[in-house]
């Protein structure tokens, strides 16, 4: 018999989940993770071609 996860498993909490981010641009949707207060890491793809990208937070702050 194996463990199986419990309710929540896998779901980011407490200090992580306040710095995960969601962005928005040109009619695209993409994630972030907050490194500084000024500065978001994410993949390429998400803001290639933007000039402008919206971040708003998902766990804590409402925007940056």
């Amino acid at each position: 018999m194996t463990d199986a996860p419990g309710p929540g498993a896998g779901r980011a909490s407490g200090p992580e989940l306040e710095r995960v981010a969601a962005l928005t641009g040109g009619g695209r949707t993409g994630s972030g993770y907050l490194l500084t207060a000024r500065l978001v890491l994410t993949a390429a793809h998400v803001a290639e071609g933007l000039e402008h990208v919206s971040v708003s937070m998902v766990g804590g702050r409402t925007q940056v």
